[in-house]
């Protein structure tokens, strides 16, 4: 019954079709391809209409009937582009939307990727860098650090490198001086000598393997 929306786009009930369809597959299993695919007929087909109905699907589906974090992430993510991909009007909102898209990232390809979507927008010249409030900005620099110290325990340095890295980067952009600035960089040239290390370690293994 409702496997396709009738009407076009722009009429009233089309994203209210969009939202039960989607509700309906978060009920099946297996189906992240069509969730995925229903959310990019609403990003493509509403624009800027579609940001409110875009954010609906990505709360829906983190409801705890449903838990599909990966689901939640596609589709706020496409809101996040959509809402503000022209400027930055509510500092606040971008900050929160920020902090929540990032703790939904579950894989370190969609952390290093958010960070290069967030870097582009607030890059660009006509944005007023210092007005990202203080407590996000800090949230943010510590939380990608603290992921880094992880990937670190682990040893899976060149993870930690790079978030670590985007850590740095961050500080130096949303702070005219970061707190901790002089301690992330002395732990981060620690890393640097830690990846060199192993390389040289690893090059001498396979150099002493070739002779017989």
């Amino acid at each position: 019954m409702l496997e396709k929306c009738s009407g076009l786009p722009n009429d009233e009930a089309y994203p209210l079709c969009l939202v039960l369809r989607f509700t309906c597959l978060l009920f099946q299993q297996n189906n992240d391809t069509n969730l995925g695919n229903l959310i990019s007929e609403a990003s493509n087909k509403l624009g800027q209409k579609g940001i409110k109905i875009l954010e609906m699907m990505g709360h829906l589906a983190l409801q705890p009937e449903f838990e599909r974090r990966g689901v939640a992430l596609v589709a706020l993510k496409k809101s996040f582009h959509e809402k503000y991909k022209s400027t930055i009007k509510d500092w606040d909102n971008f900050a929160q939307s920020v902090s929540e898209i990032f703790q939904l990232c579950l894989k370190l390809k969609d952390i290093i990727s958010f960070c290069e979507t967030v870097n582009v927008m607030l890059s660009k010249p006509e944005i007023q860098i210092r007005s990202y409030p203080k407590m996000h900005a800090k949230w943010l620099v510590t939380w990608l650090w603290n992921e880094g110290v992880v990937f670190h325990r682990q040893r899976n340095l060149e993870a930690a490198e790079s978030l670590m890295s985007k850590a740095l980067q961050f500080s130096k952009l949303l702070f005219a001086e970061f707190p901790h600035e002089k301690e992330f960089e002395a732990s981060y040239q620690y890393l640097l000598n830690e990846m060199n290390a192993q390389r040289t370690t690893t090059s001498g293994h396979k150099l002493s393997g070739c002779a017989q």
